[in-house]
């Protein structure tokens, strides 16, 4: 067998995936060294020009700015093509690259730009690659495919992040890599160009009206009247607040222990090579955890015992470094929380947000990544100010707010995973009822909300809240004896044709209308298709319009 389908069964890709995997891998891999790079050369201009106690300075200007400039993005992404949203980014930010490719380093201002510029870039196009992947895969796709396809962020964060430590000390100013960032920008935009339409799927309509508009508003609404937006972004909020203090604590201790003594040039230097090689290690370990135990997790442990991993973490790191306020202690909790969140918790994250319709996801997921995700910087920031700048107190005393803010987000944890049950089967009764109202509703055509679930969910159970009466009894019955039909033996041949023609947009409406009209003739052949993994995924995403016409 050749090398590259045996790894391909390995990973779990099916034949016609390979491409958009692989595609998405390496964009994973590009947007993430693109982060990666970016980060370790702003921390390190920043560090070398200012004392580490201004940064809550920097981190409530990122917070400030990011807030209407993410408000842009998502009314953007909700009323055009996400692709096109998405490389016009990429375009935009390689752009101010060059302009302040000589001068970063130079001033104050125009570091303070540079940092700002680098950072409001990494959340957009950081949030932007996975809108626009999330929509790409189906749900049964995202749970097999969205762990592999960000340990190409965790690839990407591990060669980057050790060939700046390889790179550093050969250069006398690190402003010759501003350019690598536009390299991995071009890079990026290249292989998202080349991603393959997805089969089946209907092609980005614009919508009008109220769906046109986006704000932080309009967001912010969306996120607060649902539950499970709501939770998700509290977990976010929690998450982004505990790392940023953590991560203030990283950096106060290898300021004070790498820069002593040193000239401007050769902090920069020291503090960037300190970085990138943090920055690589702590990717390759995020790596192995993403290849090896993410998948396994997920299925094993379900979405809530994913997410809590992460805060048994902050909470152990806080103990650690408040008993040992050291520069080693310090980075191993640094470690811990980074390769957990771009490994176990990013993906779990993602699957969150997958069930979602599109077009709220799109309102959505920018607000919750970007403007969250900033004002929980901007929370920290305040906390950093009030306790360490004005207080001044020793950083280590941070650990006791990040004990408290672990511990509430193993409580949110719990809370995620109900709240995706019922986002799950609140999106079906939705479309029985849409259904049943003589509209044939083709939003299953963007998801196949019931194939999968990594909150254990039974499909029996979500099959009573849905399903009428008859077809409740005939879920129970035997699933397809053939894998390779949608159907169960010949009883009925023509139900079997018009399962077929599910798949084709121009004989779908046909086919459903002629299901309904054969009724019990039909149910056993299209329940055990609807049951059978190895029905076609889009005949699958189809029959819950026929089941809720039959009712």
């Amino acid at each position: 067998m050749n090398p590259l389908r045996r790894l391909a069964e390995w990973f779990d890709v099916r034949p016609h995936e390979v491409r958009a995997v692989s595609l998405s891998f390496l964009s994973a891999f590009l947007v993430i060294g693109f982060l990666i790079l970016a980060k370790s050369l702003r921390e390190a201009f920043y560090l070398t020009l200012f004392d580490v106690k201004t940064l809550p300075y920097i981190t409530v200007a990122v917070a400030v700015v990011s807030v209407p400039t993410i408000g842009l993005f998502a009314r953007l992404m909700a009323r055009y093509d996400p692709h096109r949203v998405l490389n016009a980014t990429v375009a935009v930010e390689s752009v101010g690259l060059l302009i302040l490719w000589r001068v970063a380093d130079q001033a104050a201002a125009a570091t303070v730009l540079f940092y700002l510029w680098t950072a409001i870039g990494a959340l957009l196009l950081t949030s932007g690659f996975w809108i626009v992947t999330s929509e790409h895969f189906a749900l049964r796709g995202a749970k097999r495919l969205f762990g592999l396809i960000g340990a190409g962020g965790t690839a990407g964060a591990m060669v980057i992040g050790n060939s700046l430590v390889w790179i550093s000390p050969r250069l006398s100013t690190l402003l010759p890599l501003v350019p690598g960032l536009v390299v991995l920008l071009v890079l990026f935009f290249a292989t998202q160009s080349l991603m393959p339409h997805r089969s089946g799927q209907p092609q980005h309509v614009v919508p009008n009206g109220d769906a046109a508009r986006t704000s932080v508003r309009e967001s912010l609404r969306l996120v607060w009247r649902s539950p499970h937006l709501r939770t998700l972004a509290l977990i976010v909020f929690a998450a982004t607040m505990a790392s940023t203090l953590v991560d203030y604590q990283f950096k106060d201790l290898a300021q004070q222990n790498l820069t002593t003594g040193s000239v401007e040039q050769g902090a920069a230097r020291e503090l960037a090579s300190f970085f990138g090689a943090f920055y690589g290690w702590a990717g390759g370990i995020a790596l192995a955890i993403q290849l090896l135990f993410t998948s396994r997790l997920l299925s094993r442990a379900g979405v809530a015992g994913t997410v809590a991993v992460l805060p048994a973490v902050f909470l152990l790191g806080a103990i650690g470094v408040l008993l040992l306020p050291s520069l080693a202690a310090v980075t191993l909790a640094r470690g811990g929380v980074y390769t957990l969140r771009k490994s176990l918790y990013r993906s779990a994250l993602e699957v969150l947000y997958v069930p979602l319709p599109a077009l709220v996801r799109r309102k959505t997921k920018t607000f919750i990544d970007s403007t969250v995700d900033a004002v929980a910087d901007g929370w920290a920031a305040f906390l950093i100010f009030l306790l360490v700048t004005l207080l001044g107190m020793p950083s280590r005393y941070l650990s006791l707010i990040i004990g408290a803010v672990a511990i509430y987000m193993v409580f949110l944890s719990r809370h995620v995973g109900r709240e995706y049950f019922r986002t799950l089967t609140g999106r079906l009764v939705e479309e029985r009822d849409s259904a049943t109202d003589s509209k044939v509703d083709t939003s299953f055509d963007r998801r196949d909300l019931l194939s999968a679930s990594f909150t254990r969910i039974d499909l029996r159970a979500a099959l009573t809240e849905v399903l009428p009466e008859p077809l409740r009894r005939a879920s129970g019955g035997p699933a397809s004896r053939d894998a390779g039909s949608p159907a169960t033996g010949r009883e009925a041949p023509e139900a079997e044709v018009l399962l077929r023609d599910l798949a084709r947009d121009s004989r779908y409406r046909e086919a459903v209308e002629r299901l309904v009209e054969l009724g019990e003739e039909a149910q056993e052949t299209v329940v055990a298709a609807f049951r059978d993994p190895a029905t076609d995924f889009v005949i699958r995403r189809r029959i819950p319009a026929v089941l809720a016409r039959a009712s």
